[in-house]
């Protein structure tokens, strides 16, 4: 019976092993079966049902480009119930978080009110991670999403406190000082990094000088 269960839940960890590499380069319609099989023969391991929960977020999303928004929004049901599993099992797990967040967000291109819950993701990924900086650049783009500027502005600062040579969220906090007509800070943003990050970056030298 132990030989019998030692095979069943490797051959499990083979076909995950598959279908998360095409789930990877969203090659969805390959990953799915592979992730289905997985999960059938080892449906308590947390990892197979976040990454089958990607997966068929990613059908969801082809499902509505193709004009199905039934199987669209049955999908979306069915990948949101899959992340739940995951969560249930493994709630402290920060990647788990990152997984629903990056599905909210992929929802919030068919409907804008699912940015709202990919920020709720996001932040209790925050709650875990509190020193990683690309959470907190993340949900500074979440907020500009919601033209809250003030509050991705807040959260940026604090991702460049994390790590000062982050040139995303240099590059990003200008854009939104830009935005909101501060350009004294916004120029200060590109000189702190010109100076103490890389002095040789020429597209940050060419926006000091206009």
């Amino acid at each position: 019976v132990l030989l019998v269960l030692l095979a069943r839940f490797w051959y499990a960890d083979t076909l995950f092993a598959g279908g998360y590499r095409y789930s990877r380069a969203a090659q969805f319609p390959v990953a799915y079966p592979l992730l289905s099989r997985a999960i059938h023969l080892n449906n308590s391991e947390p990892l197979y049902h976040d990454e089958y929960a990607a997966t068929l977020a990613g059908l969801a999303g082809e499902a509505f480009e193709s004009q199905e928004s039934t199987s669209g929004a049955e999908l979306i049901k069915r990948s949101l119930t899959e992340s739940d599993k995951a969560l249930t099992t493994s709630p402290q797990n920060v990647n788990f978080w990152k997984t629903r967040t990056k599905i909210f967000y992929a929802f919030a291109s068919l409907d804008p009110q699912w940015n709202t819950a990919a920020i709720e993701a996001l932040e209790k990924a925050a709650d875990l991670a509190p020193t990683d900086p690309k959470i907190f650049y993340n949900l500074a783009i979440l907020y500009g999403r919601q033209s809250d500027n003030k509050k991705a502005i807040e959260l940026l600062q604090k991702t460049i406190e994390l790590k000062p040579n982050y040139r995303d969220a240099s590059y990003a906090l200008w854009v939104f000082y830009t935005e909101t007509k501060q350009g004294a800070l916004a120029k200060k943003v590109l000189q702190t990094y010109l100076e103490k990050v890389d002095p040789g970056d020429k597209d940050f030298l060419e926006r000091v000088k206009q």
